[in-house]
């Protein structure tokens, strides 16, 4: 399980917004100062610089440039976050592979599992599913190809997925893995392949979008202890 480096309820609060800290106060800049900003033409010209130096590509540190105002890019958080909170990084590359053992060859584990670990193998399998469906729709916005343009994290690969495809992929991988026939001398060199290269890609970018979230979160507490330790 991924640690979380600071609860949200320990963070500071804003004594003006009542909100809770994160980062630099610009990284904190919610809709009700946007509102503001809206209502104070005077400082409408703010708003749009603030907007544009948080996105152009001479962000000091763009792991932790995560405005509000770019909701792909929060909102692709939050799914990531959620699925690492159900399952570790560890746990996806073991049924990942159990998965593409039993898919390609003969596997003495397939067909013996119990109905709990059935259930787990579907349950895990259907996440990852509705998690590259739904980050794709997010890594094709246009606020976040710029936003990710210079990360380090290949956070966008998943919007060239064929989630399709993968999906069939992973279900062939699940069927092999629960229902393996004892008679199985195992599949082509070619499809060998094709599956190896797709779960391959999966596993890879879940270990960037893992390192990201973990990266982002180091910035953040180390940043919130700057700000609390500030008199």
């Amino acid at each position: 399980m991924r640690k979380k480096l600071i609860k949200r309820s320990e963070r500071p609060v804003c004594p003006e917004t009542g909100g809770h800290f994160k980062a630099k106060w610009g990284d904190n800049l919610n809709a009700e100062r946007l509102a503001i900003f809206a209502e104070m033409p005077s400082l409408a010209a703010s708003q749009d610089l603030f907007i544009n130096v948080m996105l152009n590509d001479n962000c000091k540190n763009p792991n932790t440039q995560l405005p509000n105002q770019v909701a792909a890019v929060t909102e692709f958080r939050k799914l990531i976050e959620a699925y690492f909170d159900m399952i570790g990084l560890s746990d996806v590359n073991q049924f990942l592979t159990e998965m593409l053992s039993a898919a390609i060859g003969p596997d003495p584990r397939s067909g013996k599992h119990k109905p709990i670990t059935i259930a787990n193998a579907l349950y895990d399998v259907n996440n990852i599913i509705s998690l590259l469906t739904k980050t794709k729709l997010l890594a094709n916005e246009e606020t976040f190809q710029r936003y990710a343009i210079n990360l380090g994290f290949h956070l966008k690969a998943v919007g060239q997925f064929d989630v399709e495809h993968l999906s069939e992929l992973l279900y062939v991988g699940l069927n092999a893995y629960i229902f393996q026939e004892d008679d199985f001398e195992g599949a082509t060199l070619k499809f060998s392949a094709e599956i190896t290269a797709a779960y391959k890609m999966i596993y890879d970018w879940l270990s960037d979008c893992d390192a990201w979230c973990n990266a982002v979160e180091c910035d953040e507490y180390n940043e919130t202890a700057g700000l609390a330790a500030t008199p």
